[in-house]
């Protein structure tokens, strides 16, 4: 997988891209720089969307002693999406944490989880090995666009890093 095209047709593969997905960013799998996992948590934030979200989920991480390492945020339909990888100096703090973000689940509405991470789990560097690639598709919105596309991206080992889908007009 070397080039960008448009359609792109792997090795005999029927002709999957020109079927309408749009905007997959990706990139060749790797295998990053690990780091010690030893504190690090994932936290997933999912609600209707709203001005404040993200100042009330930091400041909770902040007043818990926490850092933010990594996150990404968007919003879909609507619904407010938001990942952190954060850092807490107790090797076990999701326990302790979860309790913080009732206020926020109850008073925001906010589907808020937090979740251990392994020393394997967690990455710190993003160097990526080859050339990153994006491979747009357009075409008539149908069902089953986006798994007939990254189903044959997964066979070919490709790691997706984004994904972007929209239905646009009418």
């Amino acid at each position: 997988f070397s080039a960008l095209y448009h359609p792109v047709n792997f090795h005999g593969s029927p002709d999957f891209f020109s079927q309408g997905l749009h905007g997959i960013i990706i990139r060749q799998s790797l295998v990053g720089k690990e780091g010690s996992g030893m504190g690090h948590f994932s936290v997933s934030v999912v609600g209707k969307d709203r001005p404040g979200i993200v100042a009330e989920v930091s400041r909770i991480l902040f007043e818990q002693g926490c850092n933010i390492e990594d996150s990404t945020c968007t919003i879909l339909s609507g619904q407010f999406a938001m990942i952190l990888v954060v850092f807490h100096p107790k090797a076990d703090p999701v326990s302790e944490l979860n309790p913080a973000f009732d206020e926020v689940r109850s008073n925001m509405g906010l589907m808020v989880t937090l979740h251990a991470l392994k020393d394997e789990e967690v990455v710190h560097e993003k160097a990526f090995v080859g050339h990153p690639h994006i491979i747009s598709v357009y075409g008539a919105d149908r069902q089953g666009i986006v798994y007939t596309v990254t189903k044959e991206l997964a066979r070919l080992k490709v790691n997706i890093t984004d994904l972007n889908t929209q239905v646009a007009g009418a």
